[in-house]
């Protein structure tokens, strides 16, 4: 487990809370990719077909921007994040939402607690994405739903500066992963087939990539994209 890239993260976010109070500032993306991730994640959620009828988990909730889109959109939600100075700024936005303080590693909650969870901006800031995963299948209900993103490893932009790190030996500043070994542990743990997103670089590209069969092909990963998003059901205990 990388504990420095955790540390430094986690200072990075802090200061970023206590600098900004804008919702992409905060979350450390352009306010494009901000809304580009929203935009992904609505429509994926839409695409499910899920009833607005039990409760999803933001894990890594920071300012709130899925929870309250969640809200929004019929479903309640409850947004947890590592971070008491941006849970604070989470309640300011937005007061009628429950927000916890807690971390990936070991959510405070029952199993099978929620009907979903979504994981957004959370994996590039972890030294174990196995431990999070596992936590994340023990709270989901069988047949709810996992929505997780991250940087794809795969992409060549990642790949230059992942080679880069390794031949000078620099700190990792993020972690990139590779989504389809994330769908296979994902669904050694019980989750069905996989709905695999990408967001595409450079935007324009994004009409490209929609297709679900072109999503799943190395060109797509590799060429057009930067980050991901992985939909999957869980369909066992």
């Amino acid at each position: 487990m990388n504990k420095v890239l955790e540390r430094e993260w986690h200072a990075r976010y802090e200061a970023w809370a206590d600098r900004y109070d804008a919702d992409h500032l905060i979350s450390g993306w352009s306010e494009l990719g901000l809304s580009r991730r929203v935009t992904l994640v609505v429509r994926s959620i839409g695409e499910a077909g899920l009833s607005p009828s039990g409760c999803f988990l933001d894990l890594g909730s920071g300012p709130g921007v899925f929870t309250r889109h969640l809200k929004r959109i019929g479903f309640s939600c409850v947004g947890l994040d590592y971070s008491r100075k941006v849970l604070k700024v989470a309640r300011r936005k937005e007061k009628n939402v429950s927000y916890v303080q807690g971390e990936a590693y070991n959510l405070p909650f029952r199993r099978q607690r929620f009907m979903g969870v979504i994981c957004i901006g959370v994996l590039q800031s972890l030294g174990s994405v196995r431990l999070a995963i596992q936590e994340i299948q023990r709270v989901i209900e069988p047949g709810g739903y996992v929505f997780l993103d991250g940087l794809n490893d795969l992409f060549w932009l990642h790949s230059l500066r992942l080679h880069k790190e390794g031949l000078f030996r620099t700190p990792k500043p993020m972690s990139y992963h590779n989504p389809f070994y994330l769908i296979e542990e994902l669904q050694a743990l019980g989750f069905g087939e996989a709905r695999l997103h990408w967001l595409a670089m450079p935007p324009r590209a994004q009409r490209y990539i929609e297709n679900p069969i072109f999503a799943r092909t190395f060109i797509a990963a590799r060429v057009f994209g930067y980050a991901f998003l992985i939909r999957m059901q869980k369909i066992s205990c």
